[in-house]
Formats: structure tokens, C-alpha cells, sequence
């Protein structure tokens, strides 16, 4: 069997039988012999970066590991800031890197490059395969570190020459990935020790994380969320992973409101994704710490934690539950007059919100908070709604108004590498098939990677891809105005503004298959909203959002 085969037997053997690339002579040889594996889909991208950003969205819609194929050194560096946002997200993408022939790698021919040391830094592993003998063992060992928590990317670099010949020896093979359990939990004694810790604080607070949707513990957080009283947030830098109509959520945590707090219990995320100096530290010496994740390294490496669990958050959130409950009787009024506390306050917070959206709702241009609550009436009510997140300033508002969101339907990139978001929506819907995508992205991220609808044109995927377009890098100019210094003062921001010439982005859209239309004012959102939905082809709405509206201190 050529190596070629064993390639494309592995991938279905372990059910990877979507592969996002954009191909290169590197990749010919197996590009040849895929005609014959019917059941491998090769889901072409006009970029590198977004054939990993693709596989990024597949992956984490579906839990698992997912594929990208990229093309010797300059395909490999394209996709460099995919890795990246791979790697901060911890989302298991494969990386196939097509490298020139082995037996001249020594001459320094055209297109090579050593991936194996420009991984550093990106990978969890990345290995150059030394002959055809290691496909199917790179192959499965390659899935299997990419699985194993805490997640992230591996890069595989892959001769060509290796694709046409024989395989002569078949080595011993790793575990298939799907056999090897992640159900561990701590012992009784550290669960004895963390159940004390929530029932003597007076004012715990709960962070959800994204091991929390990868592990499918989002019941039990809800569990342990109501069984105490718990005030439940989520990281800005990170997604959404709890339902955002409980009666106990909050929202995206600021460092005000951390200080509130005697216990903060962060489940399944590192403690913390600081961006700032400001922000450092989250929180004081005095307040307790429970952690609990599945990466050692992450165990209380920033801020030292009273509590250190290692484990799958489903499980030993579980456990927590049961743990707590038993004990419950000796703190229950305790307990139950924190909810009503908590009850009251959320519903203070409803009503301001609602008091600002109605404020803005006819502002002209569209206001950020018309504009989602806008979407989540016209798709929240139309089936599974995914939604896909990357406008910088536009997302605190969709955390806010944007009621569908349950905790597992929500995707976005902690990494920041802009261009993701619309890549990343064609491997979501790719992995959710008849549920309904809507990407939000901002004008200046749709502009790095537009041909990425161009992919789902080809693949008529239907998929609702939201501009809110301010005309600007909006998050620079809001930190430029901020500094108060002489772009301020000199109104100068040409540097970070994006309206002259202006981009038509329907006329992208229609050039290259897609629907589109634009919004300029309020009034016209719901028409076109319901336009998207009944589309059977993917579409573009270029909404113009009022820039006036945006505050840096929400941002």
C-alpha cells in the first residue's frame, strides 16, 4: 500500500473524513488517489489561514479533532495566526504541512521550510515524518496528543515522496483516541475540602470556561449554580458556557466585580487571560480560589489558588453537587437567602438593560443593542440557533441581548487573529448541518479572509454572515481616544478608520455568490433579517452601526 492510501485509510479509519485545505503541489499525490475514498470530504479554501480557521469552528462544534492541509512554506506561514487562535482556544486541529521531497531537504530546495521549529510556541506537538513507514503512526499519534487535555493543535510536516511509495513496515500503533477515557476526578478528600470551601463562603461566584462546553458540563454548573446560590459569569476573552437566561447569571466579570467576592470557583479555563497591566491583579490576596481544569500547567500558575483540581470538569463538578447537597441542611437558609439576593439583583440589572436598549433602539445609524436584539427575535425562535462571534465591539451587546444563547451554541476565537470568525462559520455549520449559523463580524476582521464565503457558495451552506460596521478598527479607536493625547485632540485617526474609499460589501458578497444586502437604518433590520433566514445561500447584511455608540469601559 502507498503511502498515499494509508493517508487517507488512517483518516477514515479514525473518522476524520472532512479535511479543510488548499492544496499545493505537495499535496498532489494524495489529491490524486482521493477519488477512490468516497467517504473523504476535501472542503476547499481560497487561504490557508482560513482552512485551519475552517477546521478550528468544525472542531470545536463538534467536539473533536478536525483536519486542515496546507501547502509547504508559504501556505504553512499563511496559516500561522490560525495556529495560533488554535492554540489559544485549545481547539485539537491537525495540521497537515506539505514539505518537498526528503531526499534534497539537505539542498535547501524551493519551498521548504522547517515547520518543525516554526510550531514552537503553537503546536502541542509537531513532528517532520522521516519516512513513509510513520504516516499512519504520525497519523493516530498526532490525533491522540491533539485530544488529549488539555487540547490544542499539532502540526505534521509530510514529504512528498512519502505519498508514492510502498509502506514496508507496519510499526506498532497508538490507542485510537476515541478509546482512551477523560473521566478522571479527584479523590474524596479534595471534594471534602472544595464542597467546605462553597458552603462557608458568604459570597461565592462561579466562572465557566471552555472546557466546560468541550466536557459537556454545562448541566452540572447549572446544578451547582442552583443548588448554592452561585453568581455566574463568564471571561470576555473567552466564549459563553452558560445558559445566559438563568436567573444567576451575570455576564462578563470585570475586576469591580470580582472584588465583590470572597470565593470564586473558575471552571475549566486558565486563571486569568489578562490583557492588560490595569487588569493585573484580578483579584487579591485575601480572596479564595477553587480551580478546577484539566491542564496542570495552568493550576495556579498566575494566582495562587486555595484549591487545585485536576480533572474533568464534568465530573468532578458532579461530584461537587452531590457532595454539597448532603451537607446542604447545616446552610440552607444561608443559601437560600443569597438566591434571593442574587434573584434581585439580576432583575435590576434585566431592567437597566432593557432602559438602555430602548434608549438606543431608534438611534440612527443602528445601534449595537437594536441590532442583536434584532437577530435573537427574528432566529432565536427558529430552530438551534450557532452563533459565531468576532466583532471586537459589537460582542459585549450580544452578551447582553442575545437570549438563544444556552452555553454549547456559542463560538468565538480567545486568540483575537482576525479573520476567523466567517472561516470558522463555514466548519461550524459544516458540523450542525440543518441548524441555523448567523457569524457576526466587524468590518475590519470580514476584511482579512472575505473569500471564505466563497466556500460555503461553492457547498450551499446557508450561513447569515452580520457587518456591524462602524467604519474603523473600532476597538483601536476607542483605546486611541482613551489615551486623550494628541490624536484626541487633533481629532486624527485616519490611521485606524476604514470609510474612504468606503467597501461595498454586498457587492463582494454577490461577487462571489453569495446574497447580501445593506442596512442603514433601523427600521430596515427585521426586512432584511427575514430575507437572510428564508435565503437558501449564504448571506450578507452590511449593517451600519452607529460608531458613537461604543464604550470603551464595556469593551
Amino acid at each position: 500500500m502507498i503511502g498515499s492510501h494509508v493517508l487517507l485509510t488512517t483518516l477514515q479509519e479514525l473518522g476524520l473524513t472532512t479535511v479543510f485545505g488548499n492544496p499545493g503541489s505537495t499535496e498532489v499525490p494524495w489529491l490524486d488517489e482521493l477519488p477512490k475514498f468516497e467517504g473523504i470530504w476535501y472542503v476547499l479554501a481560497l487561504h490557508e489561514s482560513i482552512a485551519v480557521s475552517m477546521a478550528d469552528g468544525y472542531a470545536q462544534a463538534r467536539r473533536g479533532p478536525a483536519v486542515a492541509s496546507v501547502h509547504a512554506s508559504p501556505g504553512f506561514l499563511h496559516c500561522m495566526s490560525a495556529l495560533y487562535n488554535a492554540k489559544v482556544a485549545g481547539t485539537p486541529v491537525i495540521v497537515l504541512a506539505g514539505q518537498i521531497e526528503s531526499e534534497i531537504l539537505i539542498r535547501d530546495p524551493f519551498l521548504a521550510s522547517d515547520f518543525v521549529s516554526a510550531s514552537r510556541g503553537y503546536a502541542k506537538w509537531a513532528w517532520e515524518l522521516r519516512s513513509a513507514n510513520e504516516i499512519r503512526y504520525a497519523i493516530r499519534r498526532a490525533v491522540k496528543v491533539a485530544t488529549s487535555p488539555p487540547t490544542g493543535p499539532v502540526v505534521l510536516s509530510v514529504p512528498r515522496d512519502f505519498f508514492d511509495e510502498e509502506i514496508e513496515w507496519d510499526m506498532p500503533m497508538p490507542t485510537d483516541y476515541r478509546s482512551v477515557p477523560w473521566d478522571y476526578a479527584p479523590e474524596e478528600d479534595v471534594i471534602e475540602r472544595a464542597s467546605e470551601l462553597l458552603l462557608n463562603s458568604e459570597s461565592p461566584a462561579m466562572i465557566c470556561g471552555p472546557e466546560v462546553r468541550w466536557f459537556n458540563a454545562i448541566p452540572e454548573c447549572v446544578s451547582l449554580a442552583d443548588l448554592l446560590g452561585l453568581k455566574v459569569y463568564d471571561d470576555v476573552r473567552f466564549g459563553i458556557y452558560f445558559p445566559v437566561t438563568h436567573r444567576f447569571y451575570f455576564g462578563s466579570f470585570t475586576k469591580d466585580d470580582l472584588k465583590s467576592h470572597d470565593l470564586i470557583l473558575v471552571v475549566g479555563q486558565k486563571l486569568f487571560y489578562e490583557r492588560t497591566r490595569e487588569q493585573v491583579p484580578l483579584v487579591s490576596r485575601n480572596q479564595r480560589i477553587l480551580h478546577i481544569t484539566t491542564d496542570p500547567i495552568e493550576l495556579g500558575k498566575n494566582y495562587e489558588a486555595t484549591l487545585c483540581i485536576l480533572g474533568n470538569p464534568k465530573n468532578v463538578v458532579a461530584k461537587l453537587v452531590k457532595k454539597c447537597s448532603e451537607k446542604l441542611s447545616s446552610w440552607s437558609e444561608k443559601v437560600e437567602r443569597r438566591k434571593k439576593e442574587l434573584e434581585r439583583e439580576r432583575s435590576a440589572k434585566l431592567d437597566e438593560d432593557e432602559r438602555e436598549l430602548k434608549d438606543y433602539y431608534d438611534r440612527k445609524p443602528v445601534s449595537p443593542h437594536r441590532l442583536v436584539r434584532e437577530v435573537d427575535r427574528v432566529f432565536g425562535n427558529n430552530g438551534r440557533l450557532n452563533v459565531v462571534v468576532e466583532a471586537v465591539t459589537t460582542q459585549p451587546y450580544i452578551r447582553r441581548y442575545l437570549k438563544s444563547l444556552t452555553g454549547d451554541n456559542y463560538y468565538s476565537s480567545p486568540g483575537a487573529a482576525l479573520g476567523w470568525g466567517v472561516a470558522a462559520a463555514v466548519g461550524v455549520k459544516l458540523a450542525r448541518g440543518e441548524e441555523e449559523v448567523v457569524c457576526f463580524t466587524g468590518d475590519g476582521a470580514f476584511m482579512y479572509y472575505p473569500q471564505s464565503l466563497w466556500t460555503a457558495a461553492r457547498m450551499g451552506l446557508k450561513i447569515v454572515t452580520i457587518i456591524a460596521n462602524n467604519r474603523a478598527y473600532m476597538n483601536d479607536k476607542l483605546h486611541l481616544m482613551s489615551r486623550r493625547g494628541h490624536a484626541y485632540k487633533m481629532g486624527y485617526y485616519q490611521p485606524v478608520e476604514i470609510d474612504n474609499p468606503p467597501i461595498s460589501f454586498v457587492s463582494i458578497a454577490k461577487g462571489i455568490g453569495c446574497d447580501g444586502l445593506e442596512v442603514k437604518d433601523p427600521s430596515e433590520l427585521q426586512d432584511a433579517l427575514e430575507k437572510a433566514l428564508s435565503s437558501d445561500r449564504p448571506f450578507v447584511i452590511d449593517v451600519r452601526v452607529d460608531p458613537e455608540v461604543f464604550d470603551r469601559s464595556r469593551v
